[in-house]
């Protein structure tokens, strides 16, 4: 994933990814992931097969217990939404 691969929307980005963390989104990543979403401005929104939630919102995460290797998309409405997908995405693909 680079910059290159965030699609810029009319009021924001949207990243789509595999999740690469060995036993999936558990609580551990999830932690990480909203500790970073809540960094920004923008609100951000992790879409998956499971359905869909709040990036800032831990208990929101985990309930989409995503599977490794499980197609994401990551989409952010705001001021800093390209930087927002980008920093969170990078989570999503970090192999612990």
């Amino acid at each position: 994933m680079s910059l290159e691969d965030i699609e810029i929307l009319p009021r924001g980005a949207r990243l789509t990814l595999r999740l690469k963390i060995a036993n999936g989104l558990h609580a551990r990543p999830a932690a990480r992931i909203s500790r970073e979403a809540q960094r920004y401005r923008s609100s951000l929104r992790i879409i998956s097969e499971n359905g869909e939630a709040d990036a800032k919102s831990i208990l929101d995460v985990l309930s989409l217990a995503i599977p490794h290797n499980s197609l994401c998309t990551l989409e952010a409405t705001g001021p800093d939404a390209r930087e927002a997908v980008a920093a969170v995405g990078t989570i999503f693909l970090q192999q612990d």
